[in-house]
């Protein structure tokens, strides 16, 4: 039958514990003699014991000692949310001046982007961040200067809300149809 006794830890950097030294000792009961053979095994926290060991789940403890305090197991640490980027798009209309959207998720401003058509701009793109791939309600304000046939700029502000579901590396488009401003995948 195996006893195994807690020999001691192995502590490292910074005073954590890295492995335990169990003792293993095989004892000789029921009338078959052989007695004292002993297997030193290596347990490393969080890594199963060997195959080839067998350790009770309660080390045996000498008479008249205090019990063994087991060695210090890592604590499983949540790993942090990964962002999730997304972009959104627009690009400018005929006889568009420039445009301004802003753009909200879940009621934080998440960035503004702009394009003139006085820098040669045609289009352009604002990358988002969410914590986590999901649904969110957002909001985009929009702002436009458009020259009309004889030359007179007219400035138009819009917004447009909706819940969108996001997945890393989607493409968004600001879309004004039917007088609703929203943001659709691409």
């Amino acid at each position: 039958m195996a006893q195994g006794k807690l020999a001691g830890p192995i502590i490292g950097a910074a005073g954590v514990v890295v492995a335990a030294v169990i003792a293993v000792v095989w004892g000789g009961g029921g009338g078959g003699g052989g007695g004292g053979e002993k297997t030193t095994v290596v347990y490393v926290p969080g890594q199963p014991p060997p195959t080839n060991a067998t350790v009770p789940a309660q080390p045996a403890q000498p008479t008249g000692t205090a019990p063994a305090t087991p060695a210090a197991q890592p604590s499983a640490r949540p790993q942090p949310a990964t962002d999730v980027a997304f972009t959104v798009y627009d690009d400018l209309d005929d006889g568009q001046l420039g445009v301004r959207v802003v753009v909200y998720i879940e009621n934080e401003n998440k960035g503004t982007l702009l394009i003139d058509a006085s820098k040669g701009e045609a289009q352009g793109t604002l990358k988002v961040r969410v914590p986590r791939a999901g649904t969110y309600g957002y909001r985009i304000d929009v702002g436009a200067a458009f020259q009309d046939e004889v030359g007179n700029v007219l400035n138009v502000e819009h917004s447009g809300s909706g819940r969108i579901t996001v997945a890393s590396g989607d493409v968004f488009f600001v879309a004004f149809e039917n007088g609703v401003l929203s943001l659709r995948k691409r």
